[in-house]
């Protein structure tokens, strides 16, 4: 069945907006009623994920080191993002804690508990850390031992990490606003708001900086380039049109987050479009018909998306052509693409992570660092993809050079 025609949308990522934000707890009772009456309307609200079929590896993974940091986020579906950078590893649990844990080695360096859930992953720069809570705060850290400095009220919960650029720290709420706080004491230098449709997939496109603009992905199917210095809208651009009579037909979120490449970017919506824009006016490049609720990922030649079915899909970055497409993966809950060299790494709902190739999708290595759901990609650092999990395990792989990579 064509993307376009049917939701086959992943329930717990539903938000009702005008109730969310009333109380986190009846979102969950929502997305709960909401699959009873879809239950009782079809026998078939979401295909079974597909089997995974054996492969022959071409490329061997190795891990390099393996820790477990909690619960993770303790079956909320959450997309708890760590923030990586000058060889320490920064990540959260549902629960309130935040632990920094060494790139390379994978050794703890220290431990944080807050006292208060935390949802939306990491954020920082290179002093502080910024992270933010179930009840609408974001919270600044010291980056080498975890103090706490401020703690500021923000419109609503956020689903995505902050963003830190220039003493700003900008963050993306679900009640579609965009606001910059002074990374210096945590007061709000402006907002930008934005029209919510009614009901929402319940995530959010983390803002983008780019020199003197903030590039983020709306809930009504646009992007939008907002100024870094006072919040008012450059360009806004609509990838995709509402369709359908009920709400779940018109769902087209862009909760990925945008991607630039050159002068270009590329941004894609749920039930909607894979389009790329000039990066300076947001004018219509292409685009194409194809449905995620992720990322894109760009290579050398290629674009890569994770369809909301579970395909794997590579477009032509210059001609729009779809180059190739995977269908193993059908219904597996992917994560977004993730490029690193001449591979594409994705996750799944099993807690496998599958290597691609990406000149023409065939697998070429499976890994599997957890029993548990992979909801957040792979990142990249340096020669490996550090992996963490819904359960709270996190490794780091690699392709071993030699003989003497040690594995814990």
């Amino acid at each position: 069945m064509p993307e376009h025609q049917s939701p086959n949308l992943s329930l717990p990522w539903v938000s009702w907006g005008p109730y969310f934000g009333l109380c986190r707890t009846a979102g969950a009772v929502l997305i709960l009623v909401l699959m009873v009456l879809l239950a009782g309307c079809s026998d078939d609200v979401r295909p079974q994920p597909a089997e995974l079929e054996a492969i022959e590896p071409e490329v061997e993974l190795k891990r390099i080191w393996r820790q477990s940091i909690g619960k993770g986020h303790d079956e909320r579906f959450l997309q708890l993002s760590p923030f990586i950078d000058a060889n320490h590893v920064y990540a959260i649990n549902y629960d309130g804690s935040l632990l920094n844990i060494g790139a390379t080695t994978g050794l703890f360096h220290w431990q944080v508990n807050l006292g208060i859930p935390l949802v939306g992953g990491v954020g920082g720069d290179d002093r502080q850390l910024y992270v933010t809570s179930v009840d609408g705060e974001l919270i600044a850290l010291d980056r080498e031992l975890g103090a706490e400095r401020w703690r500021a009220a923000l419109a609503s919960e956020v689903l995505a990490p902050p963003v830190a650029y220039l003493g700003l720290v900008i963050v993306k709420t679900v009640n579609g606003k965009v606001a910059a706080y002074d990374a210096n004491d945590g007061s709000r230098r402006w907002e930008y708001s934005a029209t919510e449709p009614p009901l929402t997939l319940r995530g959010s496109s983390q803002p983008l900086v780019f020199r003197e603009a903030v590039l983020v992905g709306m809930s009504d199917g646009s992007v939008a380039a907002i100024s870094l210095q006072d919040g008012q809208l450059f360009w806004e651009e609509s990838i995709a049109t509402p369709k359908g009579k009920t709400e779940l037909e018109r769902l087209i979120d862009v909760d990925g987050n945008i991607v630039i490449d050159g002068s270009a970017l590329f941004a894609v919506a749920y039930q909607g479009r894979l389009a790329k824009l000039t990066l300076f006016d947001g004018r219509p490049q292409w685009s194409v018909e194809v449905s995620s609720r992720t990322s894109p990922a760009v290579g050398s030649r290629n674009v890569f998306v994770a369809a909301t079915n579970g395909d794997v899909v590579a477009f032509d970055k210059v001609s729009q052509q779809e180059v190739w497409r995977q269908s193993a993966l059908a219904y597996r809950e992917l994560t977004a693409p993730v490029s690193w060299g001449d591979y594409l790494l994705v996750g799944d709902l099993e807690g496998y992570v599958h290597m691609l190739a990406q000149s023409d999708g065939r697998f070429l290595a499976r890994i599997r660092p957890s029993a548990e759901m992979i909801a957040v990609a792979p990142d990249i650092y340096e020669d490996r993809f550090i992996v963490l999990a819904s359960d709270g395990k996190i490794s780091a792989w690699g392709i071993p050079a030699s003989e003497d990579i040690a594995q814990n």
